[in-house]
């Protein structure tokens, strides 16, 4: 799963980019995204997230919709902008723990999604490729029995859901 995290605040200009916290708007979407999460099965167990403000406080607010306690690990590797690559080598790094569940940034989160599902044609790869925005979640199904033997282009996408999808 590739969270992308919630709308984030520029109006306190002396902050740095990794301490930027989440909009109202913001917090609203990372509670919708949440709560939609808990009626995908299997529920993620294991979160890694980027260290910035805005990636974490996604986290916390998503999670709270989860029935029981998940495992969070920040990555400072996710704190990223570039192509996916550094999504995809955190997730083939990890163990045999599944569903996982990544919050990150852009363009880094289209980047990974697109590279994993390979160029199938189909409306939701379209619509990743079109606008990956704030809060939006990819469900992507490996066959495979480790995440060290994903292949670019083996996944199955299962769903692109943003909390406008969901009324938010």
């Amino acid at each position: 799963m590739l969270l992308r995290h919630a709308k984030s605040s520029w109006a306190d200009a002396p902050l740095s980019d990794r301490d930027r916290p989440l909009t109202g708007r913001g917090r609203e979407a990372a509670v919708t995204m949440g709560l939609f999460m808990t009626g995908l099965r299997p529920l993620p167990s294991l979160i890694l997230c980027s260290p910035a403000m805005r990636a974490r406080e996604t986290c916390e607010l998503s999670r709270r919709a989860f029935p029981s306690p998940v495992d969070v690990q920040v990555v400072e590797e996710l704190y990223d902008f570039g192509d996916g690559s550094a999504i995809i080598g955190v997730v083939r790094a990890q163990e045999d723990v599944s569903p996982i569940l990544v919050i990150g940034h852009n363009p880094s989160m289209e980047e990974a999604a697109l590279k994993l599902v390979g160029a199938e044609q189909s409306h939701m790869r379209d619509r990743i490729a079109n606008k990956y925005p704030t809060a939006a979640l990819t469900v992507i199904d490996f066959d495979a029995r480790s995440w060290k033997e994903i292949v670019l282009g083996s996944g199955q996408l299962i769903s692109f859901t943003t909390p406008r999808d969901l009324g938010a």
